[in-house]
């Protein structure tokens, strides 16, 4: 049979039409019996069924049961057993870490409702965190940007532009304080309009400037410098009234600086409309003649060629107000005298006052009368060239005078044309920035830094 099944395979007709003899049955389940054969190999051998196989042990073997018997032996067993008990130990782990995770993220849920942080806002940070102590964990970043669902290109990227961030804020430390140096206590908010950086936002530079300790600490000082005792005063002409325009109302107050146990007096005055100073004055005592007289004629040596007749001059009941060669010096310009009875009428001339004394004078290391007068002169012009204001749009006063007299001229009618035009002079609302000139060339000037600069040419319309 071995022989015929070597030279070709049976056909399923021919397997069935075989007969095996008894004897040959016996022998093979001897052999199974003792071990030196299994079923398997007869199977193959003899291209027999299994099931006939069985059946031979069944009737020739030494046993002669029916019973089919499976032996495995104890180590496979064991095995299975043991991976049973490390599938529950693990399904019982990750159902505590779970439970755990669930937990956290309600209380992640809790704090940013009741603190107004933004957890997320730290993720790329705990990144950061991960990638220098990579050690310490035994997983791989790859497998952590896995789980979070985030590429290995994308935090590369992240750390890039982190790079040129920390970058551009060096170079912002520095410009704010070159700036702090001229400006020791503008605010943050004005520093931001002045610089104007395009790498972030207002309220980023703020939060910035408060992490690196930069915000502007403001000492509050309350001098009284007016005596009421028996002031002739003048009405109030401010109730009431609109200021819409340079010029129209000038407000003036004293104010007294301490140095070396001395006191030195401050006069200055203010246009209402673009919060410029116009006059200023530094003295040793508080006289009319070196107080309130040498700012005035200062204001209307600036405003030389303005009609003064519809302008107002707004003070306190101070005495130098209404001193005779004081008001005689009002009266040669037509100027109109107008007094306030509390502090707060005369706000703005209060504010400048502090200003100029606590944003920029005690900063300075001044030793003498003569330094204060240096230094009053500086403060007085970083103020109106490069000081932000809020209320004129984050312009400097200059600024500021400059573009309303840009907007007046362009609200000039049109003119017509005619034979004659370009023969007719124009002229300026205001005179100090502007002198006569002809349509083809009406030039606008404006204050830049410490000179006053060609700005632009502006064609009449």
């Amino acid at each position: 049979m071995a022989t015929i099944r070597r030279q070709f395979k049976m056909s399923i007709e021919q397997r069935m039409a075989r007969h095996f003899s008894e004897s040959f049955k016996r022998s093979k389940v001897l052999e199974i019996e003792q071990g030196r054969s299994k079923v398997s190999e007869i199977c193959k051998e003899y291209e027999v069924s299994p099931t006939n196989v069985y059946k031979w042990m069944s009737k020739f073997g030494a046993a002669k049961s029916q019973i089919r018997m499976i032996v495995e032996t104890n180590s496979d067993t064991k095995k299975i057993i043991e991976l049973k008990q490390k599938v529950a130990e693990l399904e019982r782990v990750i159902g505590q870490k779970q439970i755990l995770i669930d937990f956290q993220t309600k209380m992640i849920e809790l704090a940013e409702e009741a603190y107004k942080i933004d957890i997320k806002k730290i993720f790329f940070s705990t990144i950061c965190y991960f990638r220098q102590e990579r050690k310490r964990y035994p997983f791989s970043l790859n497998k952590l940007y896995r789980v979070m669902n985030i590429s290995k290109q994308s935090v590369h990227q992240r750390i890039e532009r982190n790079h040129q961030d920390l970058e551009i804020e060096a170079q912002l430390l520095w410009l704010i304080h070159q700036i702090r140096e001229d400006h020791p206590t503008m605010g943050v908010r004005d520093l931001f309009y002045k610089i104007r950086p395009e790498s972030m936002g207002r309220d980023r530079f703020e939060a910035f400037c408060k992490e690196n300790s930069l915000m502007s600490l403001k000492k509050v000082f309350r001098p009284r410098t007016t005596d009421n005792t028996g002031v002739i005063r003048f009405d109030n002409l401010l109730i009431d009234l609109q200021i819409n325009r340079v010029d129209q109302v000038w407000q003036s107050d004293i104010t007294y600086f301490e140095l070396n146990n001395r006191f030195y007096y401050l006069t200055f005055i203010l246009d209402a409309y673009s919060r410029r100073i116009v006059g200023h004055n530094v003295s040793d005592n508080l006289t009319t003649i070196c107080t309130t007289m040498p700012a005035l004629k200062m204001a209307i040596k600036l405003r030389a060629k303005q009609k003064m007749s519809e302008l107002i001059f707004h003070s306190d009941g101070g005495g130098q107000y209404y001193a005779k060669s004081f008001l005689e010096l009002t009266a040669k310009y037509e100027i109109r005298n107008s007094m306030c009875e509390y502090a707060w009428e005369n706000g703005k001339a209060e504010r400048i006052n502090g200003i100029i004394k606590n944003n920029y004078l005690i900063h300075r290391d001044i030793k003498n009368y003569h330094q204060l007068t240096i230094e009053v002169d500086r403060s007085v012009q970083l103020y109106n060239l490069e000081k932000p204001h809020k209320e004129l749009q984050r312009l400097s006063p200059v600024e500021f005078e400059n573009l309303d007299i840009t907007l007046q001229l362009q609200k000039t009618p049109r003119m017509k044309e005619s034979f004659d035009a370009n023969n007719k002079i124009y002229w300026v609302s205001n005179p100090i920035y502007f002198e006569q000139k002809t349509p083809q060339n009406l030039d606008v000037f404006s204050a830049n830094n410490s000179s006053k600069k060609l700005h632009k040419t502006v064609n009449p319309i």
